[in-house]
Formats: C-alpha cells, sequence, structure tokens
C-alpha cells in the first residue's frame, strides 16, 4: 500500500504465528513482548545486533486481519501486574498494529501476531487429510509406530476388533484420548476432547470434584469429554478391517468428520497458513519434568504439525514469489511460512550456567523435525532462549543449583535440577525438578519487565536482521 500524504508513504505486512502446548507460556510471552512493543526502550530491548540503537515507534492499534478476535491485551497485563494467570486461549485471536522502524524510515509496519491455541495444533493431521478413512489410518498408524502410544492404544485397538456399535467404540477411544491427556502427551485428536467445539476446556468440563487415582480420573474424563462438534457428533479412528465390518457406523464417522473439519478445522488452518512466519514455543523444562513419554509424544505432535505447515519456499514457489514482489513494488507477498523460530520458553526456570545446555537441549529436539524442510527448500530457522518475564536471581556465595525468586509469602530459594547435555536414553516423570515462579508485570505501563533474550524474538517477528 503506498500513501503519498504520509511521511512514511510504504506501508508493508507482517503476519507471525505464535503456538505452543501445555504450559509453554505463550500468553505470557505475547504478553510481555506487546509491552516492550508499545514502549520501546532501545536499551531495554535493543533491535539490533550490533548494540546500535534502533527505535520503534507505535503508531497505533489496528482491527485484526487474519481472524475476528483482538488478543485481549488489556486484561492479560492487567491480570499479571497481580501474578494473576491470563484465561487460557480458547479460540483464535490476533494482535495488530502499525510501528515504524528507524527514525527516518519510509515504511511502516503493519504487524500481526497471531495467538494460536495450542490443543488445535493436533487437529492438523485433520486438516491434512481430507477423508476420515486417511485421517483413520494416520492415527492409528502414528499409535502404533511409538511404545508409549501402543501401550495406550493396545485397548482401543482390541475393543474397535470385537464391536460395531458406536458407544463402544466412543467409549474406548475417548478413554485413550483421556490416559494422553493424563500423561500430558499431546497428540490428542479431535482436539475438541481437550478443548471443546465451544471452547470450554476439559479441566472446566470435569468440576471441582476430581478424583485423587490417575484411574479414576480417566474414567471422568473419558465421560465428560467429546470427540466431534456435539455429544452426538462424535467419530473415532477405525482401522480398515473395522470400516469393512461396520459400513454404517464408519459412513456416520465419515460425514461427522467432514463436518468438524470443515466447520472448526480448516478456519484455524487457514489462519495458520496466512502467516509470514512461525514461532513454536517448546517449555523444555516441562518436557525434562514430565519423563521420556512425554518427549517421544511431543515429537510425534510436532512432525504432523509441520507436515501440514510445509514451510519454506520451494525453487518454483519462490521465483513465484520474487515475481509478485517485484511486480508489487515489494507491497505483496506470497502468503506461506518462510521461517520457523523454535524457542526455550522459561529460561528464568533454570541456573544461568545451563542457559547453553537448554538452547542444546531444544536444538537436539527438533532439528531433525525441522531438517528435511531445510534441504529441499529455502527456510529460516532460528533457535531461541526466552524468558518473558525474568523471576528469579542468585545471590553470590547460593549454591549452583539453587535459584531465588518472590511470592506472596515472601522470597523462596528452590533448588534446581541441572540439565544435562544430551536428553537422557530413558527417564521417568520426577526425575528433574524446576521451580514455578509466577511472573509480575510492572504496575507503571510506562516500565517494561525484565527479561531473557527477548530482544532476539523481537528481531525475529519484526524480520530485522
Amino acid at each position: 500500500m503506498i500513501n503519498p500524504l504520509r511521511r512514511q508513504p510504504f506501508r508493508s505486512r507482517r503476519s507471525v504465528g505464535l503456538v505452543g502446548l501445555f504450559y509453554s507460556g505463550k500468553t505470557v510471552l505475547l504478553t510481555s513482548l506487546i509491552a516492550h512493543l508499545r514502549n520501546h526502550d532501545p536499551d531495554r530491548l535493543p533491535l539490533s545486533p550490533s548494540g546500535d540503537p534502533v527505535e520503534l515507534t507505535l503508531l497505533g492499534d489496528l482491527p485484526p486481519a487474519v481472524c475476528a478476535e483482538r488478543f485481549d491485551f488489556d486484561d492479560h497485563y492487567n491480570r499479571l501486574i497481580e501474578s494473576d494467570w491470563p484465561a487460557k486461549t480458547d479460540r483464535l485471536n490476533e494482535y495488530r498494529a502499525e510501528y515504524v522502524i528507524g527514525r527516518d524510515s519510509w515504511w511502516t509496519t503493519d504487524l500481526s501476531l497471531v495467538d494460536l491455541p495450542g490443543e488445535r495444533l493436533a487437529d492438523m493431521v485433520i486438516a491434512l487429510h481430507p477423508d476420515f478413512e486417511a485421517w483413520s489410518d494416520a492415527v492409528l498408524g502414528v499409535f502404533r509406530n511409538q511404545a508409549e502410544f501402543a501401550s495406550i492404544a493396545r485397548p482401543y485397538l482390541a475393543a474397535v476388533e470385537g464391536a460395531s456399535d458406536e458407544s463402544t467404540i466412543l467409549t474406548a477411544y475417548r478413554t485413550v484420548l483421556a490416559t494422553l491427556h493424563t500423561r500430558f502427551m499431546p497428540f490428542i485428536c479431535p482436539s475438541s476432547f481437550v478443548l471443546g467445539p465451544d471452547g470450554v476446556p476439559l479441566d472446566a468440563r470435569l468440576g471441582d470434584d476430581v478424583p485423587p487415582s490417575a484411574e479414576d480420573r480417566i474414567r471422568l474424563k473419558a465421560d465428560r469429554g467429546i470427540c466431534g462438534l456435539a455429544r452426538a457428533e462424535q467419530f473415532a479412528p477405525l482401522p480398515p478391517a473395522a470400516r469393512g465390518r461396520s459400513p454404517g457406523t464408519a459412513s456416520a464417522f465419515a460425514e461427522r468428520y467432514r463436518r468438524y473439519r470443515e466447520t472448526l478445522v480448516l478456519p484455524f488452518a487457514r489462519a495458520l497458513g496466512r502467516c509470514d512466519d512461525l514461532v513454536v514455543l517448546v517449555d523444555v523444562t516441562v518436557l525434562l519434568e514430565g519423563g521420556h513419554g512425554m518427549v517421544n509424544a511431543y515429537r510425534a505432535f510436532l512432525e504432523q504439525v509441520l507436515m501440514y505447515v510445509d514451510p519454506g519456499l520451494s525453487p518454483g514457489r519462490q521465483l513465484f514469489a520474487s515475481a509478485v514482489s517485484l511486480l508489487s513494488l515489494g507491497l505483496s507477498r506470497l502468503e506461506h511460512v518462510r521461517r520457523v523460530a523454535f524457542v526455550a520458553t522459561k529460561a528464568d526456570r533454570v541456573v544461568r550456567e545451563d542457559r547453553d545446555r537448554l538452547l542444546d537441549l531444544l536444538t537436539q529436539l527438533t532439528r531433525p523435525i525441522i531438517r528435511p524442510h531445510q534441504v529441499r527448500k529455502d527456510l529460516g530457522v532460528e533457535h531461541l532462549i526466552v524468558a518473558a518475564v525474568r523471576s528469579t536471581w542468585a545471590e553470590p556465595g547460593d549454591p549452583a543449583d539453587v535459584l531465588r525468586y518472590n511470592t506472596p509469602r515472601g522470597e523462596v530459594r528452590a533448588p534446581v535440577s541441572r540439565l544435562p547435555d544430551d536428553w537422557p536414553d530413558q527417564y521417568d516423570p520426577g526425575r528433574f525438578r524446576f521451580p514455578r515462579p509466577e511472573p509480575s508485570l510492572p504496575r507503571a505501563r510506562v516500565k517494561v519487565p525484565p527479561h531473557i533474550n527477548l530482544d532476539r524474538l523481537a528481531r525475529f517477528v519484526l524480520g530485522l536482521k
């Protein structure tokens, strides 16, 4: 867009999607990042790697363009002032504003930061497969090929072989998903089981009387969960033999799958596909706390997401994208994810001496997944460690495995597990433990929260080198 009446007549657009799974801190990170962008201090958020001051000026907020809902920055910020966790993201929402980068720029940047609910990412395997049959084979293939999944899914496969009525099949599949949810394993598809079709999370549907035993919790989740657009619209994956033995059930599941895909999945997938860049948040400390099963589940989940997104430009698409940019004088771009940043969040949960190890663990986890996309296409990839709000510190003389942080009851000195150089071959939940400080933002909004490496993430989302 060109406006000759403005001091900055040229305008470019950038859209960045932020995705993260359980407890990755996506909303806190996005709130802190926006606070820094809106009240930019070049000393506290340097936007030039060389250290030269680069000013960022907010011209004004803009209405959402990628989705319908606006990211409620003010509510999230006000909650974090009181050390209260923001409301859980249950639908697409977007922060959009116009910025000028530098003093004498002829350009403004129309920046969109799209908050993508992490639970919905599990539905990318549905976006990838238009047909119920292909989706069934893909999901059951993952279950069979991953040892942790196989033991959980075995009772379901046995139930499907011996039953043809919907009720038995759906109850057995919801039990599989309830078990995955209880063990913090993210491959839960359809995502409506965790984040209902109405946006109400599963935990909220459980109520206050949650049973103490894992077995009883699984039964309660299986009873309250929904695998589809409604109770009467549920579906579950069927192996080929079951589809042939029960064509009526398979046909009903296929029609419900189609409606679910068109109503809930494709709008989310289109918004994801419109992003220029993608920021994938990974809480490495949570994966260490959760055991090797959680790590394997996360990797399988991420593979499915990137298979759908298919980031990067092939030589042909790159040539076409260059032609589009040239013909529009650089004002239009081919919509496709061109860069991916993997971000290890909550870096303040580990001691300073382990931050390099945190980056190494993030790289070891994600490089084998993203590398095939880099080899085949033009794709920028970065690995970062970040703390949106640095909430811990160490005093001189403290042991090497202790961090301090504040609570409403006063200062706490917490023991911290030291990070390994590599992911362990096998480890159970509880082997690693890290503190859980509650981030708090400054009450005076002219101030900005202390952080770790948030400047590097800001450079990425702004498209700066």
